[in-house]
């Protein structure tokens, strides 16, 4: 079977095995991990779960935006079930994308920080599926995935190296042997879609589970021509979407309107060509007769700030703009076309709704809900506590939704906590949250102050000391002090 592991360390043999690693990608996406399936698949459909990162969804046509960034996500929205309000569980990369694969909020499965791994005994997506006989393989850009944290737990093919394997060029490798970054700097979505084709093309005939990431709607934003002046041709000033980490302090200090519109122009231009990319994805599994047979599931990890609430980038906040996120879902013939779904839902809802409508088992401690019953007939989505949290940084930042109603502050303590306006009216918003306090007000004030521990956490984290090597480019990135 092949092993789900690689390394980031780029010292003596460990960086030799790394880079042999990625000059035999193109063999060892040949071989069959069928011989690695328990028993045959208990379902015909496959499963592709796309994770856009840093994708606002109010920046897709689909939900509203008024600029044409996401063409091929629309049609998918056609083709399928559209989340109308999908809550991040977190504000960053990491505890997102581990509550999508353990229907667990952050504070229980404890993945909150970078020395922090997750338990073996904490059940994942990928790891129910090539139970149920799924070949299971995914391929990731970026640090912030890397399989220390337990992302490859369940996939037999766990790509988190090719990406920065790709700009094999001396300078590049130079900056990797010092423990920086350069994927903020690079274009990395036509890796991701490479890599999906050729693996697709080997395992049609599989039931498959693939996760793919594209990351590059992430800052610095540097779309590819034409994606670059897309939106903002006549843009003539100083404003080129680099070194947003760098110049932070100074953006949000003195950044012009003018300057800070080309910069969210640049910014929808790179959600534009990663949607492009996307496409591209979904096409060919038209062409290899996939499409009929696996169910598409694209989301979202967060969003970004771009001085709504005087700040920039995310992982620094928990207001709307780094929590509202898409979340799309088709599989014909089964999944209604064109319909919405304007419940309020969690990332911990990805994984049991998947197993759902794939009718394939799942964990029994879970923190989501199959929203299957919601995309397949009209029963409403329950009405319930969604959470999301920031341990991470110095913040220690919790927030709680119901309805159109949202608290957010400091976990501990309601001083300083405040009301975002989700309704356009504070004063409703104040009213709807008396009357919750009045209904439940253990449930509310506790669910705030405490969070989402409603569920025995015993071994789901363990603590450890990351390559230090791993520590620095995350560094690079911007995502440790």
């Amino acid at each position: 079977m092949l092993q789900a592991k690689s390394v980031f360390s780029w010292f003596g043999s460990r960086h030799v095995s790394s880079l042999l690693r990625g000059l035999m990608l193109l063999s060892l996406l040949s071989v069959s991990t069928a011989g690695a399936a328990a028993s045959p698949p208990a379902t015909k459909y496959n499963l592709l779960v796309i994770s856009i990162d840093t994708c606002r969804a109010d920046h897709l046509a689909c939900y509203g935006y008024n600029r044409d960034t996401s063409p091929h996500l629309d049609q998918l929205a056609r083709e399928g079930v559209l989340f109308e309000n999908l809550t991040a569980a977190a504000s960053w990369t990491v505890p997102s994308h581990m509550s999508m694969f353990t229907s667990l909020y952050p504070s229980v499965h404890g993945v909150q920080t970078f020395t922090s791994q997750l338990g073996e005994g904490v059940p994942t997506l990928a790891q129910c599926l090539a139970q149920s006989g799924y070949v299971t393989a995914a391929f990731v850009t970026g640090p912030v995935l890397n399989h220390y944290f337990g992302f490859n737990r369940g996939f037999q093919y766990y790509d988190d190296f090719t990406a920065d394997l790709t700009f094999d060029n001396t300078q590049s490798l130079t900056r990797m042997t010092k423990g920086t970054s350069v994927l903020d700097r690079v274009i990395t979505n036509p890796i991701i879609t490479n890599l999906a084709t050729q693996w697709l093309k080997v395992h049609s005939r599989d039931n498959f589970f693939l996760f793919l990431h594209y990351w590059d709607c992430h800052y610095d934003y540097i779309p590819p021509a034409p994606f670059d002046k897309k939106f903002d041709p006549d843009y003539q000033g100083p404003e080129n979407g680099r070194d947003i980490l760098k110049r932070e302090p100074e953006i949000v200090r003195s950044m012009s309107a003018r300057d800070l519109a080309h910069m969210v122009a640049l910014y929808d231009g790179e959600i534009a060509h990663t949607d492009g990319h996307v496409g591209k994805v979904l096409e060919l599994l038209q062409n290899l007769g996939l499409s009929e047979k696996t169910l598409v599931i694209v989301v979202s990890d967060h969003g970004e700030a771009f001085l709504e609430h005087g700040r920039i980038r995310h992982a620094n906040s928990l207001y709307e703009e780094v929590l509202h996120v898409p979340l799309i879902m088709r599989l014909p013939g089964v999944i209604p076309a064109g319909k919405r779904v304007a419940g309020n839902v969690s990332h911990v809802d990805l994984m049991p709704t998947a197993l759902g409508l794939l009718h394939l088992p799942g964990p029994a401690q879970i923190q989501g809900i199959d929203l299957s019953p919601a995309i397949l007939s009209d029963q409403p989505v329950p009405e319930r506590l969604i959470y999301s949290e920031l341990a991470f940084n110095g913040l220690n930042l919790r927030a709680v939704r119901w309805g159109n109603r949202k608290l957010l502050g400091p976990t501990g303590t309601v001083a300083g906590a405040e009301l975002e306006e989700l309704a356009g009216n504070r004063e409703k918003v104040i009213a709807g949250w008396m009357a919750l306090a009045k209904v439940c007000p253990e449930v509310a004030i506790r669910a705030f102050l405490k969070g989402p521990l409603s569920i025995p956490a015993a071994n789901a984290t363990k603590a450890n000391e990351p390559d230090a090597e791993l520590i620095k480019r995350l560094k690079s990135l911007g995502y440790t002090q």
